[in-house]
């Protein structure tokens, strides 16, 4: 009696059906040496390793440009985008002056008409602004000690940046009230 197992017709796990064998030596041409020593077929496990490696590094690709253009996004709202526009504040100025080593910026100092009034608070610091434009400046400075309340119109930043000038607060306007 012949004994026929059922299991012998299904494929083993070992290799896929679409897979053909490869023969490991390479065939003989007419022009090849045929003393030379075979060489093996290129191996197919490379192909995915490449296609893994490709992948790989689209996607790192992919996320150092999304990083970089959230760094960017942070640093554009951090130091360029204004959070309060137009504000304004009303005081005596009591110096102006430039400062720094390369960038040469106006600094002032503002006693606020409100800290002045306010006899309740406490004394709180004085308002310190920067002044980008030199013509601006000197209307301020002509203010300095002079008793006349000034009305500055200014921008505040999250972050100062060394060209705009020390402060976060940018005077982009004065009068006298």
């Amino acid at each position: 009696m012949i004994y026929h197992d059922p299991d012998e017709d299904k494929p083993d796990h070992f290799t896929r059906d679409d897979e053909q064998p490869q023969d490991p030596v390479r065939p003989i041409a007419d022009n090849d040496d045929p003393f030379a020593p075979a060489t093996p077929a290129a191996a197919p496990a490379s192909v995915p390793t490449r296609r893994k490696r490709h992948r790989m590094r689209r996607i790192f690709g992919w996320s150092l440009a999304i990083i970089a253009v959230a760094l960017a996004l942070c640093c554009y709202v951090r130091y360029f985008l204004p959070y309060a526009d137009d504000a304004q504040t009303v005081g005596y100025v009591s110096s102006v002056e430039r400062r720094g080593l390369i960038f040469k910026t106006y600094e002032g100092e503002l006693l606020t008409h409100e800290t002045l009034i306010d006899t309740t608070r406490i004394y709180q610091r004085d308002f310190r602004f920067s002044i980008p434009d030199d013509s601006l400046a000197r209307l301020i400075q002509s203010y300095q000690g002079t008793g006349i309340p000034v009305r500055l119109t200014f921008k505040r930043y999250y972050a100062p940046v060394a060209w705009r000038g020390a402060s976060t607060n940018i005077v982009t306007a004065a009068s006298p009230r």
